[in-house]
């Protein structure tokens, strides 16, 4: 499998990229070498389709999928060890923090909204950010959306 995440990056910024730790402060609930690590495949399963087709895909997903994401340089949500040998400076950095990560998972809040309210706050989003809207405005319109539609939705 080729390796293409160094080779499509322009020099002048392929080597000038790094990452860090977010700064803690007085109270703070995560360690100093704790970070968020982002990772997912953003899939979900009807289980009324569910059929040989559509397990067959799973399969495929769960054996192809982390060794094509490491090719990329890339940690996969998947099981997977990461490559370790012809990867970048940043990559193999990346790999030997591995072992240090905290314990703490952290959950991206838009998993946790409706598909409604999540749609309509990207929506309110650009709005807030080109100052269409006050912040006071966002606020109350995603309360009352959310307020509306989680519970339809989660059945609460």
């Amino acid at each position: 499998m080729e390796r293409v995440i160094g080779l499509a990056w322009n020099p002048q910024v392929r080597d000038n990229i790094d990452f860090f730790t977010m700064p803690t402060t007085d109270g703070a609930t995560t360690d100093p070498k704790e970070y968020i690590a982002p990772s997912g495949i953003g899939m979900a399963i009807n289980a009324k389709t569910y059929d040989p087709v559509v397990e067959d895909f799973v399969k495929f997903l769960i054996a192809e999928y982390p060794a094509r994401y490491a090719a990329r340089e890339q940690f996969s949500p998947l099981i997977s060890e990461p490559l370790t040998e012809g990867v970048s400076p940043l990559y193999s950095k990346a790999v030997a923090e591995l072992d240090q990560l905290g314990p703490t998972v952290g959950v991206p809040w838009d998993t946790q909204l409706d598909p409604t309210s999540n749609t309509r706050m990207q929506q309110e989003l650009v709005l807030l950010a080109s100052g269409e809207i006050t912040p006071d405005q966002f606020i109350e319109t995603i309360d009352a959306v959310i307020k509306e539609e989680a519970p339809r939705f989660f059945g609460e």
